[in-house]
């Protein structure tokens, strides 16, 4: 099976997810530092958290952050992370699907297969506030036009769009 529509790739990768990831995180990261009117405070959701990493740079610029995986490596990873930086006030790691969150964000962070970011871009849609973005990422250069028409139809339009190598990430928000 094709490595990026595997799920088992990625739950294989979870106790390296730092080393083996680093396409996909500089992205979110330089999505975060160069959308200036993202939101730096308020409640944040970290889908497919990982090891945390992206939860933990919210969290110390002051955001509260629900930080989401299905991966028991992964979310023990990010608990220990958590741990590590003193960040237990502002992150709150969860083993849980993303249909069962409750509530609105400011900020979505989804760094999740292709395959998975088409199944859930209706979730992730209906939990972003009017005016907050999303962040989507883990998919390639190749999936952009598919995945950017699958949000046009949820009525958000691509804010700006980051590449690395093969690799993708789009900011995203409700069309006003």
């Amino acid at each position: 099976m094709d490595k990026r529509v595997s799920r088992q790739y990625f739950n294989d990768q979870a106790a390296t997810w730092d080393e083996t990831a680093r396409n996909n995180d500089p992205l979110k990261l330089q999505a975060l530092v160069n959308k200036l009117d993202l939101p730096t405070s308020g409640w944040i959701l970290d889908v497919g958290t990982g090891t945390g990493i992206l939860a933990l740079a919210a969290a110390k610029l002051g955001a509260e952050v629900l930080a989401i995986d299905i991966d028991d490596q992964a979310l023990a990873a990010a608990e220990e992370n958590v741990r590590l930086n003193d960040l237990q006030d502002l992150v709150q790691v969860q083993e849980t699907l993303l249909a069962l969150v409750k509530g609105r964000f400011h900020l979505i962070l989804a760094n999740v297969a292709f395959t998975d970011q088409l199944q859930l871009a209706e979730a992730l849609s209906q939990l972003l506030l009017s005016e907050g973005a999303l962040i989507v990422s883990g998919f390639l250069d190749e999936d952009v036009e598919v995945l950017q028409a699958c949000y046009v139809k949820l009525d958000l339009q691509r804010h700006a769009l980051f590449r690395l190598g093969n690799w993708a990430a789009m900011i995203l928000g409700l069309c006003s």
